[in-house]
């Protein structure tokens, strides 16, 4: 039984990168949609400055528990992008 104080359950956290700027818009919508907490990215070099940001900050997460590189590879299925990254988080 839950009670109003308790706290809901954490989302996960999907750092988006593409520099393809409708690409990135339409998953962090559809990431977003599916649950997910979602910080999106336009280039490699932004996620790297931001993750520097958050480790300096001490706020990252004590580990990069997974990465996807161009998996699934576009073009690609709304259902499909969001099948790969939850059996990713399932781990």
């Amino acid at each position: 039984m839950t009670s109003r104080t308790d706290k809901p359950a954490a989302r996960p956290l999907l750092l988006v990168v593409d520099d393809a700027p409708p690409v990135l818009e339409i998953v962090e919508r559809l990431a977003a949609k599916a649950g997910f907490e979602v910080t999106a990215c336009g280039s490699g070099a932004e996620a790297m400055r931001l993750l520097y940001m958050l480790d300096r900050a001490d706020e990252r997460p004590t580990t990069m528990r997974d990465a996807l590189d161009d998996v699934p590879t576009k073009p690609f299925s709304p259902e499909q992008l969001v099948r790969t990254v939850r059996s990713v988080v399932a781990r």
